[in-house]
């Protein structure tokens, strides 16, 4: 049956990432899940061989992908058994840094996209962390506003 959606371009990618998955983060993943933490160093992996960079610009770092690039992406990383992993990944490469891209001025692009690209700036819940540490108060769910005083 032909693929509707994956290229042969994309199948190869899919492979090489699989091939990644397979020996650098499998391995690792009980271990991970026990001590509830995902090590820098994944992230800065992940950044040197392209992968959080799929769908962005190569004037950023990026690999100059297609959507389809980041599912299969995704859909790797998944078989990883890390849904911790599988959900960081996601939120740093396809919920976080997409705005820098679309909406930020170049000194945010260049100051906060290209290191989240490389995997040297994890984008997402430690961002929260920044703002809520700069600016007490703001960043807080609804579950925040109605906890008693």
């Amino acid at each position: 049956m032909e693929d509707l959606f994956f290229s042969d371009e994309h199948k190869a990618l899919r492979q090489t990432i699989r091939q990644f998955v397979e020996r650098e983060i499998t391995p690792h993943v009980d271990r991970w899940e026990e001590e509830g933490d995902l090590p820098n160093a994944v992230f800065r992996r992940m950044g040197e061989l392209g992968y959080l960079g799929l769908r962005f610009p190569e004037a950023y770092g990026g690999e100059g992908w297609d959507y389809m690039a980041a599912i299969a992406r995704t859909e790797e990383i998944g078989r990883s058994g890390s849904l911790s992993l599988a959900s960081a990944i996601g939120v740093h490469a396809e919920m976080a840094t997409p705005p820098i891209l679309k909406f930020g001025s170049e000194e945010l692009r260049q100051r906060f996209l290209v290191p989240a690209i490389k995997g040297d700036h994890r984008q997402g819940a430690q961002d929260l962390t920044i703002r809520e540490t700069a600016r007490p108060g703001l960043g807080r769910g609804p579950w925040r506003r109605h906890s008693p005083r």
